[in-house]
């Protein structure tokens, strides 16, 4: 997970062409780590 806020850092200080799609891709990644956490709590819950 820090290495996707790292890339979200870099996309935002450095002027690259495909800012949109650095940050979408990181948001993905972000999202997906969030689905898994909670359906693991979820799981470990029941």
């Amino acid at each position: 997970m820090a290495q996707q806020l790292q890339w979200a850092v870099l996309a935002l200080e450095s002027p690259a062409p495909d800012l949109s799609a650095t940050l979408t891709s990181v948001l993905g990644q972000l999202s997906g780590y969030y689905w898994q956490l909670a359906s693991w709590i979820d799981l470990y819950e029941l």
